[in-house]
């Protein structure tokens, strides 16, 4: 009989490895965690009702799921797709979507130096002339970057603040939240953020492409991208070439990158459970030698 319970050999640094275990625990098998892994996944249960149990006992390891993070590639045996999220997250999403967007254009995230020449740019380029001091707006962060890591070495939980700005018709939104478990699994107030506005500015992150594009998606807000890619490609987006008070909000739009990245990002029950077996049916299941003491 095939095991019905199992662990993932999956590097749970990486939100990537996050969203596809959390895609996992939508099927009918049961996932089994560590007891260490258990806050990167505890808002997730909270919020969503995720289903995992927390366990010590050896357990059967599924294999045949790989990540790359450099390339956004997420395989489920022969499934692929750039990153799997699960079902319920662009549920949740979708009805976050406002009649009316309060916002024109939203930045929300860590702000490194590279982003910092963005931001530079962009007001130049679109607010000639406007006082606007970004050091005011990020030294709260770096702040926070410090006391973060000292709590980290304390074993004290902590949860950044933001430091949230306005200039002209874009909201700054500076924070150090999505660097640390738990809330790097879930930033309530990061979404919701996102589905108040109309556009969503998406510098480059550790590569060209960033969550933050297809979460924008998720929330109804449209991409401004400072970089292209292929991951982007059929997505309706505008690029920071295009000046700001060019771009136009439009549901059309919005409704078809939803329902593009939707497609591409989840992968139904039936077909995730099917591919599951499979692995299991192929021998793909090996002990968790940790947990052995191997």
């Amino acid at each position: 009989m095939l095991p019905t319970s199992f662990r993932l050999n999956l590097p749970f640094n990486y939100i990537q490895s996050v969203r596809l275990a959390h895609a996992i625990m939508e099927t009918d098998y049961q996932v089994c965690l560590s007891p260490e892994d258990q806050a990167k996944f505890s808002l997730l249960k909270q919020k969503f009702g995720a289903k995992y149990t927390i366990t010590q006992d050896p357990m059967p390891v599924l294999s045949g799921l790989k990540i790359s993070h450099s390339e956004l590639k997420t395989s489920v045996g022969s499934i692929q797709r750039s990153l799997v999220y699960p079902h319920a997250i662009f549920d949740y999403c979708r009805e976050l979507w406002p009649k009316q967007r309060e916002s024109r254009f939203v930045f929300a995230g860590l702000v490194t130096g590279q982003r910092r020449t963005f931001f530079e740019n962009l007001l130049d380029r679109n607010y000639p002339g406007t006082q606007f001091d970004l050091d005011s707006w990020i030294q709260p962060n770096l702040w926070s970057r410090i006391k973060l890591k000292l709590a980290q070495e304390l074993g004290i939980k902590y949860i950044p603040k933001a430091a949230k700005h306005q200039c002209n018709d874009i909201v700054l939104w500076s924070s150090q939240r999505g660097r640390s478990y738990p809330i790097k699994a879930w930033d309530d107030e990061y979404f919701k953020l996102m589905a108040k506005a109309e556009f969503v500015l998406c510098p480059n992150g550790d590569y060209v492409w960033t969550y933050r594009f297809f979460e924008a998606v998720m929330c109804g807000a449209i991409p401004v991208i400072e970089s292209d890619c292929s991951a982007y490609d059929g997505f309706r987006f505008q690029t920071i070439a295009t000046p700001l008070s060019n771009m136009t909000w439009s549901r059309e739009d919005a409704e078809h990158n939803y329902h593009l990245c939707r497609s591409r990002l989840t992968i139904p029950k039936d077909l995730l459970e099917a591919e599951i077996e499979k692995l299991l049916a192929g021998n793909s299941i090996a002990p968790d030698k940790q947990l052995l003491g191997g």
